[in-house]
């Protein structure tokens, strides 16, 4: 009996493996009843065995039936939100949908939704909401990423039971969500066989009831029938839209005609589109599923992580020593900063050592972050090593202060960026962590990941909402003398109200034409990407978007060096300039080249002066910005309409200097007309080579 239960213990593998390879003949009596019964339970192992094969079967059919159809639609509007748009309106929709998608799979799963959920699905929402309402594109980004960190906490939250897990836990847990997904890839497929399978034994059982039954269970059969066929219908199209594409791109290749019919009847799709679309699809189709079979599998372990706890002497010793550093150079601080009663080192003003080393202190700050937490976490607890972690948490916020002053005065001496708000940010955000940390210290049962998410996830709300492009631009334009435009400009439409309310600013109309150059490529949305704040940009300077939007814009670098030995006027460079003009020719079609391209202007040894062709058509330049005395930056515009046709325009300038009316020679522009600007560099010189002879250069650039 001992060798009957060994054997029946063992798997069908073991079993072929340790039994003798002996015949019946050769077999004692009593041996041939021990294989007898050894055979009855492996046969018992065998149906076991199957039983538990077709109930996961069962189980992966029941899965991918519930499942199926809600992830195809997902992944579809998934696609339609997303594509090409991370800053549109519809990103909250994305929002939506995917807490909604979520929700209902925790219901089919039959996970009850824990209370923090709520606060899960809101703080999507509310990130997806703030991607429709700035321009700022890093703030778009992070935004998605925000929505895809939330998404994983709560579905780890509601999935796992995380009570006693701690921040290194969390961490760990969300990698491994993230890789058990990828390592489910094969998932889908092998759901489909099994759902296929477990389909053709329930039609079979259900047609072989139907006939010895009545016609009520007929019925039934026919809407079993019917239902499947609809998810088949489902699983068709998800199969064959890539596969359609695939083959219309090869087919188009093939055949130049089809391929002609293809474009006339799609003329705005093209290869490149199609292949991120269905690409986008897949991805979202796969992800979605995936990630959900995995967590569905609890394959994520619910006891925390259990950190080795090392002597509490060797962590006193690394904090105390630590402590002293940080208490000796906050007093430093103290004194020389915020005080300034002590002698500055030589060389040193209080504004230049005021003005260094505030991203130094903000690295400090974020790596004594990581010292406490190490500390409170490797260590055996002790009150000794408690009171030197809460000592230098303490320091921090000195460091912080410290940092912040100091980022302050630069501020106010060389004007406020992006970065330098951020900074800002940043340091209120571990200021408020910190806070949590002396808490989990003081008190170990304190969820540190809890208070972490909730803080900075608050926190980053906040700076999305409050638009930091406009936020830089409102302060330079207020509370800046010299404010540098061309920065300002380069900033997010968040930047256009600032903008649009400093008068110093409007008054520049080359600036302004340039501005709303560049916000008619940036407000050109579709209505899936509509953004409210190119919205509202698009508003604010919309008479001068609609102007450059009909012209052409030439922007002209104007150089005349200042010469005191040169020829005639060029002793003063471009002082006595009083404005500029730029004359346009568009070669029609009844010249030819000769004539288009004579040099009309030409000066002769005795400075006579040919006037300027009656067919040039003239336009004021307008100033953009004056470099020096010899350099100055010009804006032209040429009617689109002037153009049609064409890729190329003849240009030449003249200014007033002096009272003397002065022209370059002619050039041959070809127009950038997708760009919508050409830059052209004119160079006015007089020679001092002792050759009273005038140069005259005009160049593309």
């Amino acid at each position: 009996m001992d060798n009957n239960n060994n054997i029946g213990s063992m798997n069908p593998q073991q079993f072929s493996q340790n039994t003798p390879q002996n015949t019946p003949q050769n077999m004692p009596q009593n041996t041939q009843m021990n294989m007898g019964m050894s055979g009855i339970e492996l046969q018992k192992m065998q149906q076991e065995a199957e039983q538990r094969r077709r109930e996961q079967s069962r189980r992966n059919a029941d899965f991918f039936g519930r499942l199926c159809i809600p992830t195809i639609i997902y992944a579809l509007l998934y696609t339609i939100f997303l594509y090409e748009n991370i800053g549109g309106i519809l990103v909250t929709l994305f929002s939506i949908v995917t807490g909604v998608y979520s929700l209902y799979c925790m219901k089919i799963l039959h996970i009850e939704a824990k209370p923090l959920t709520i606060w899960y699905s809101v703080m999507m929402i509310l990130t997806g909401l703030s991607s429709g309402l700035t321009g700022n594109k890093i703030i778009q980004g992070f935004n998605f990423c925000w929505i895809l960190v939330f998404l994983i906490f709560m579905l780890l939250h509601n999935f796992c039971n995380d009570r006693q897990w701690g921040l290194i836990k969390y961490i760990t847990a969300a990698f491994q969500a993230v890789f058990g997904a990828i390592g489910c890839i094969a998932e889908p497929f092998m759901d489909i066989a099994d759902y296929m399978r477990n389909e053709r034994m329930d039609s079979g059982s259900m047609g072989s009831d139907c006939m010895d039954s009545d016609s009520v269970n007929r019925a039934a059969g026919d809407v079993h029938v019917k239902k499947h066929r609809m998810l088949y219908v489902f699983i068709g199209i998800a199969i064959a839209f890539p596969l359609v594409v695939l083959i219309v791109v090869l087919l188009c290749s093939a055949d130049a005609v089809f391929a002609s019919v293809i474009k006339k009847l799609f003329a705005d799709i093209n290869f490149f589109t199609v292949s991120k679309v269905v690409l986008l699809f897949v991805f979202a189709l796969f992800s979605s599923y995936c990630g959900i079979k995995y967590l569905s599998k609890k394959r994520i372990s619910d006891a925390p992580v259990e950190t080795p706890a090392f002597p509490a002497a060797i962590g006193i010793t690394v904090a105390a020593t630590i402590s002293v550093v940080y208490v000796f150079f906050c007093f430093i601080q103290i004194v020389y900063l915020f005080g300034g009663l002590m002698q500055l080192p030589s060389g040193y003003t209080y504004a230049r050592y005021a003005r260094e080393g505030f991203f130094q202190l903000l690295f400090v700050c974020i790596l004594n972050v990581i010292i406490v937490l190490l500390g409170s976490g490797l260590f055996r607890k002790n009150k000794l090593l408690n009171a030197f972690l809460i000592l230098i948490t303490l320091c921090t916020y000195i460091m912080i202060a410290s940092s912040a002053y100091r980022m302050g005065l630069y501020v106010s001496e060389y004007g406020l960026t992006a970065t330098r708000l951020c900074v800002f940010w940043a340091l209120g955000v571990i200021a408020l962590f910190m806070l949590g940390v002396i808490l989990s210290i003081c008190k170990p049962a304190f969820s540190l990941f809890r208070y972490g998410i909730i803080v900075i996830g608050v926190c980053y709300l906040v700076l999305a909402f409050a638009r930091p492009d406009y936020l830089v631009a409102r302060y330079n334009t207020v509370c800046m003398g010299d404010t540098d435009y061309k920065y300002l400009m380069s900033l997010s439409t968040d930047a256009a109200p600032a903008l649009a309310d400093d008068a110093e600013f409007m008054e520049n109309k080359g600036m302004v034409t340039m501005y709303a150059r560049q916000l008619a490529g940036e407000t050109n949305d579709s209505i899936r990407q509509l953004n409210v704040s190119h919205i509202k940009a698009a508003h604010l300077f919309r008479d001068s978007i609609d102007e450059v939007k009909s012209s052409q814009l030439i922007l002209l670098y104007v150089y005349s060096p200042y010469d005191s030995g040169s020829y005639n006027n060029n002793d003063t460079g471009l002082e006595g300039v009083d404005s500029i003009q730029m004359g346009y020719h568009v070669l029609k079609d009844t010249e030819d080249d000769d004539t288009a391209y004579y040099d009309y202007d030409s000066y002769s040894m005795d400075d006579t002066r040919v006037a300027a062709p009656v067919f040039f058509k003239w336009v004021d330049a307008i100033e953009v910005k004056k470099i020096s005395d010899s350099e100055r930056i010009f804006l032209a515009k040429i009617p689109r309409k002037a153009l049609k046709g064409k890729e190329g325009v003849n240009i030449e300038y003249r200014f007033n200097k002096n009272g003397d009316v002065i022209y370059s020679s002619q050039y041959n522009v070809i127009l950038d007309k997708k760009k919508g600007l050409n830059e052209v560099e004119l160079s006015y010189y007089e020679g001092t080579d002792g050759v009273d002879e005038p140069e005259y250069n005009i160049y593309g650039k």
